[in-house]
């Protein structure tokens, strides 16, 4: 009667760990890929190309460009087809494709 109650613990103990095996899989799958794209940015001196994922907001693009032309964020204004972005914009939101091109311009003080 005692090998009969070990062995079944045996097969309750042995299950549980594949359960918490098949479960712990699951939870190191993963994430899902954020897509990306490649955009050409013009600005008066060059054409730059970068990438970016589709759901980043331009605000980091106008703080690159900010940093660079050493001037305040308000100065900085991006344009897709001759609309304006706006900071919270994102190349999805714009219906972006890879190589489209944006313009970068520094408006003066």
């Amino acid at each position: 009667m005692l090998e009969i109650v070990e062995e079944s613990a045996r097969r309750e103990f042995t299950y549980s760990l594949q359960s918490s095996k098949d479960g712990a899989s699951e939870k190191t799958s993963k994430p899902p890929e954020r897509p990306k794209i490649l955009i050409s940015v013009q600005d008066k001196k060059e054409l730059k190309q970068i990438r970016m994922f589709m759901d980043d907001k331009f605000e980091r693009v106008i703080k690159i460009y900010a940093d660079k032309a050493r001037c305040d964020l308000n100065q900085i204004a991006l344009s897709f087809d001759g609309d304006k972005i706006g900071l919270s914009d994102t190349p999805a939101s714009l219906g972006m494709e890879d190589d489209d091109m944006i313009e970068v311009h520094v408006k003066s003080r």
